[in-house]
């Protein structure tokens, strides 16, 4: 079994988050009271659908270029290339997100940042890295199901590929 802790979160959970959804006005710009709201927000409705809690903490909001976030996540698995679809990375209890997040539009990148958050403080543990993906996309599916508009959810449909993908751990 994979234990969520210290090293392997920074090498391991970095992760790429699909970011189907352009378009629209620039990225809302949040002030430190808004994000604490906008997290604690997420974090109770994430905690009515696990069993973690939160223990009244909230990670360390960052703001990166995707080419930057790309750098870290490329460093963090030893990868030789960059890559530039990165829009969301939970790294030991921080959550970096694009310096172009907006709190309405990428709602669902902040929630699966925040399930692998909750997963890290709550030492959950999973017998494979699909698995961990696998919680977290899946409450990012459900999350979007209840909160984004059926028109806009049309352009998310990719989310449930993604979701099988990572179901098991056979094979990997």
């Amino acid at each position: 079994m994979i234990k969520l802790v210290g090293a392997f979160l920074a090498l391991c959970l970095a992760l790429l988050t699909l970011h189907p959804v352009q378009g629209g006005s620039p990225a809302k710009v949040l002030s430190k009271k808004e994000t604490g709201h906008l997290v604690a927000t997420h974090l109770r409705w994430i905690e009515g659908r696990t069993p973690y809690s939160s223990y009244g903490k909230a990670p360390r909001i960052m703001f990166e270029s995707k080419r930057q976030m790309g750098e870290r996540y490329a460093r963090a698995l030893g990868m030789a290339e960059t890559p530039e679809s990165i829009h969301g990375l939970h790294e030991a209890g921080a959550i970096i997100l694009p310096t172009d997040f907006d709190p309405v539009r990428d709602a669902y990148v902040l929630v699966h940042e925040l399930v692998h958050f909750l997963q890290y403080i709550n030492g959950a543990t999973f017998a494979c890295a699909a698995a961990i993906e696998a919680e977290a996309y899946a409450l990012q599916f459900e999350f979007i199901m209840e909160n984004v508009s059926e028109e806009e959810r049309d352009s998310i449909n990719i989310m449930y590929v993604v979701l099988q993908k990572y179901r098991t751990c056979e094979s990997r």
